[in-house]
């Protein structure tokens, strides 16, 4: 009886393991250290909470299937291996260009789904056709014993694809993770020469548009302001596009992500700029899009130990993990509900300190602008503020009227936004601060499907300091870029913008040629980066003209 219990137990351990192994530790610590710049949580926790977790659960599991019938054992062992094996199959070969983990919904219609669970529903029909087969033969202990090498054969492959990326891992990544910008000083002010620059994530031209006929008072009580609609941004995602607008470094992708991040603040003209122009600098973004070499620039950047085991939630992240690992290896037809957010992910996994600034939270973000309100610190000679909310990006929860609610649209999410950008503004107003605020409203970037299908232009509101606050918005065909904003932002400061492109409050409404950067989706990652000259208004393809530039990707953030 004990003999036949453990030889149970040693097939339940074989196919449990497999199965256990590949969801909650191969498969997610893949995508960890693929991406390894938008996941919070140390790779070294990763391994540690993962690996413990699926010996737990395969130990587990294998204990009490041992209690079960052979016959019934074997059937469930059976599925366990079927299951594994679409689940590798769907992970390497059958998932194209998945590479969104942005909450965006997968763009898949129901032949593709259908014949993509019929792929699945084959693999499991041979598996038990098969043993079905060799029964009847009677050599069914060979085909058991041949399924359970090819279960280990599944493990080994995994290890090492693991071990390669693990080794190639850089460190520093790690590092990175321990920043955080702080709370302080977020909703303070200098008594004169305040930058404020709003972030409004993923708002491309045709959301904009889109919203303005659902509200046509979108931008009323935006007095002094100038709304720019031929406005170009320069990448196409918040990596590197908040980067590039925190420094104006353009990315080619000739450099690690650490190195390219870290490069664009060293030595860098505008933060040296801004730095000797004595204002107080505080940002609300994801420090993945900084990196450490900006931390002496910027006032309200402190590091944690976000490293430590103590810091993670560990049932919430297992909990997380299993949505990554579904949304990579399960069938099309589920892996929707399976969708999630890097954001998210590290939200919920980690214990969030008092002191953490919220961004990319637009809610907490309006909690606070009304509940704490903003103040004058006298002892700042100037201050510069970057805001990065999430913005009409697939996935918000902020509506129209600026309250939580699920499956809002994209202009719904715009208008929600503006809603809480206005009532930081009328506070401006209330403080006297508004006449002689230099104040940006824009985006990063706007919808991006690893082609040129779509005008590369985005929200661009803009008010100098000493616009007059007693006119309405108006509107300039002016083409601009996001190139414009650091001699305006420069000048405000009272710092040098010589060696800058022309302010945007400056540029004539004559033909100016402009360039965008496209990085192109190839079948799994990023293959290069396009250059595209812009003569006309932006909002017309036919403008559009591929140079011969054009820059293979060495370091893609997708693997």
């Amino acid at each position: 009886m004990k003999k036949l219990y453990f030889k149970k137990f040693i097939s339940s351990l074989i196919f449990s393991g497999a199965g256990i192994f590949t969801l909650l530790f191969f498969s997610p610590l893949e995508v960890y250290l693929g991406n390894p710049t938008d996941f919070r949580v140390s790779i070294y926790s990763a391994i540690i909470i993962l690996g413990l977790a699926a010996a737990a659960l395969t130990l587990i599991f294998s204990l009490l299937l041992s209690f079960l019938p052979v016959k019934a054992l074997k059937i469930i062992n059976l599925c366990i291996f079927g299951f594994t094996l679409c689940f590798y199959i769907q992970s390497l070969f059958l998932n194209g260009a998945l590479i969104k983990l942005d909450g965006e919904k997968l763009e898949l219609d129901l032949a593709t789904k259908i014949i993509n669970a019929v792929v699945w529903a084959v693999i499991f029909i041979v598996v038990i056709a098969c043993w079905l087969v060799f029964k009847k033969l009677k050599k069914e202990k060979h085909f058991i014993n041949a399924t359970k090498w090819l279960a280990i054969a599944l493990v080994v492959m995994q290890i090492t694809g693991f071990a390669s990326l693990f080794i190639g891992y850089d460190n520093s990544d790690n590092e990175t993770k321990e920043l955080y910008f702080s709370r302080e000083g977020r909703l303070e002010l200098a008594k004169q020469d305040n930058v404020i620059f709003f972030v409004i994530d993923y708002c491309d031209s045709q959301i904009v548009k889109d919203a303005l006929k659902e509200d046509p008072e979108l931008f009323s009580g935006l007095d002094g302001f100038t709304y720019y609609p031929d406005n170009l941004y320069i990448h196409g995602r918040s990596y590197p596009a908040i980067t590039y607008l925190l420094t104006g470094e353009k990315c080619y992708y000739d450099k690690t992500v650490n190195e390219y991040i870290n490069d664009s603040f060293k030595d860098n003209t505008y933060i040296n700029r801004i730095d000797k122009s004595g204002a107080d600098v505080r940002y609300y973004t994801d420090p993945r899009y900084v990196g450490a070499a900006a931390k002496p620039f910027v006032d309200n950047y402190k590091s944690a130990n976000t490293n430590s085991l103590g810091e993670v939630k560990v049932f919430e992240y297992i909990y997380q993990t299993i949505k990554v690992s579904g949304f990579r290896g399960l069938p099309y037809i589920v892996k929707e509900k399976f969708a999630y957010d890097t954001e998210e992910v590290n939200d919920k996994s980690l214990i969030r300190t008092l002191d953490v600034a919220v961004h990319l939270r637009d809610l907490e973000l309006y909690e606070e602008i009304r509940e704490d309100r903003l103040s004058i610190n006298k002892d700042y000679n100037a201050a510069f503020r970057f805001y990065h909310m999430y913005g009409s990006h697939p996935g918000a929860t902020v509506n129209e009227n600026a309250e939580y609610e699920k499956g809002v649209t994209l202009t719904q999410a715009l208008r929600g936004d503006m809603k809480i950008i206005k009532a930081y503004l009328d506070q401006l107003k209330e403080l006297g601060l508004y006449d002689d605020a230099t104040i940006i409203i824009t985006a990063d970037h706007g919808r991006y499907t690893g082609k040129l299908d779509a005008p590369q232009t985005c929200l661009m509101l803009v008010k100098e300091a000493g616009a007059d606050s007693t006119k309405p918005i108006k509107t300039s065909n002016a083409p601009v870029s996001q190139e414009n904003l650091f001699a305006l932002i420069l000048e405000s400061l009272g710092s040098n913008a010589d060696g800058f492109e022309t302010s945007i409050t400056k540029v004539e409404e004559t033909e100016n040629v402009r360039y965008t950067y496209n990085t192109v989706l190839g079948e799994k990652t990023e293959t290069e980066l396009c250059e595209y000259e812009v003569r006309g208004n932006a909002n017309n393809l036919d403008n559009y003209k591929k140079t011969e530039n054009c820059w293979d990707i060495k370091y893609s953030i997708y693997h």
